[in-house]
């Protein structure tokens, strides 16, 4: 249940990337922490980093661009537009052309995607070795000539509208999800869902987003991410050459925020169409930052990791009271966030005993591995959903 609109994924460079923009400013002048591949990192006099892995196994490369802004960015009432600028950055440059972009990766063999997240935003291109410096070329060009034409942004706006739609508003669970975390943070960013609020998406303007753009997307507040088959010296040298001369205009500091923490269990009801209820527990847990983070994450992994995990042995195969079990924890964030258990019980089976079933595998985990259980570990809310019988079904959010 990650939350993230789009994904990709790159072993060590991109646990690099995620460990340099999750140190917020001072990330940019401390070292990354050493990690066990040969990623070699390199530093440009506007600020921008990169960080290089050669893999020689095929002839291909990808090659990503993050930047250090997500929807814990956005300001009040303007939820939804870093992922909708996300959108836009592929609507054309002063150079290039709408649909240009997508047009030169594709006849060039490539494929190309971007994702944004609460802490970040980011894009990426597969394509030959070959043809690196031209991505590299197409991403230093919106980096800084983005165009946000009145007639592209109007279209581009009701994408965006009918991707929460059918993501949110019409999916029972992501909705649950949605009303989890708003009830989770009181003031935290980490409360607004990153599409945004239909109410906020409706309202933005094009003025918005080229303010977002000019705040945000600086080299000084990028990383550049290669992998595969090229030579850490020559990619080093094309990307001084394309992002080299951009200059910084100071991009503006990651704000600061105090955590949060439930002070007293909270429940609360989604109603919604469905044929079966969805149950959510969720905790405050801190992140990479806290000694405890590295535990979470096992613990994640032991609760709610897939098939071989105590939830899914216990709920789903052995006792057949639910359909699905797990758990989810991002471990790597700017600010400490969520650790979410899940389970959707099978037909027939009463919520009250799936819920009991999930508390009970969490306290013998507790018992049989002494675990030391420093953060606020109290169920935040409870909720109640309507399926199609009418009937009122409970959801422990």
């Amino acid at each position: 249940m990650r939350r993230l609109l789009g994904l990709s994924a790159v072993p060590a460079a991109f646990l690099a990337a995620c460990l340099a923009w999750a140190g917020g400013d001072a990330g940019r002048e401390a070292s990354l922490p050493p990690i066990p591949w040969n990623v070699t990192e390199h530093k440009l006099p506007n600020g921008m980093q990169a960080l290089l892995l050669p893999d020689r196994r095929a002839p291909a490369v990808v090659f990503q661009v993050w930047y250090r802004v997500g929807s814990r960015e956005e300001e009040a009432g303007k939820t939804g537009l870093a992922h909708f600028l996300e959108h836009m950055m592929f609507r054309g440059t002063k150079k290039h052309g709408p649909k240009e972009f997508s047009n030169l990766v594709k006849r060039n063999g490539g494929s190309h995607n971007a994702f944004t997240s609460y802490d970040y935003t980011a894009y990426y291109e597969r394509i030959a070795s070959d043809r690196l410096e031209l991505v590299m070329e197409l991403e230093a060009d919106r980096m800084v000539n983005l165009e946000i034409k009145p007639e592209l942004f109007e279209p581009e706006r009701n994408v965006v509208l009918e991707e929460r739609r059918s993501r949110t508003d019409d999916s029972p669970t992501s909705t649950l999800f949605e009303k989890v975390q708003e009830a989770a943070f009181t003031a935290h960013p980490y409360r607004n869902p990153i599409i945004g609020w239909e109410k906020d998406l409706r309202s933005l303007t094009a003025e918005d987003q080229i303010a977002f753009y000019k705040r945000h997307y600086d080299p000084a507040n990028a990383i550049a991410v290669a992998v595969g088959d090229f030579e850490p010296g020559e990619a080093a040298r094309l990307i001084e050459k394309h992002f080299g001369p951009i200059p910084t205009r100071g991009p503006a500091p990651r704000p600061a925020f105090q955590a949060e923490t439930a002070s007293a269990p909270r429940r609360l009801s989604v109603r919604k169409e469905a044929e079966l209820p969805y149950i959510v527990m969720a905790h405050h847990a801190p992140n990479w930052r806290g000694p405890d983070g590295p535990a979470l994450a096992m613990l994640e992994a032991i609760l709610g990791g897939g098939e071989t995990s105590r939830l899914h042995q216990r709920l789903v195969r052995k006792d057949q009271i639910a359909l699905s079990a797990g758990a989810d924890y991002t471990y790597i964030s700017v600010d400490p966030g969520l650790f979410y258990l899940f389970v959707q019980p099978a037909p027939g089976r009463k919520v009250e005993e799936a819920e009991r079933a999930v508390q009970e595998e969490v306290a013998r985990l507790i018992q049989e591995q002494k675990l030391s259980h420093k953060g606020d570990t109290r169920i935040l809310t409870t909720g109640r959903m309507n399926n199609k019988t009418n009937r009122d079904v409970p959801l422990i959010i």
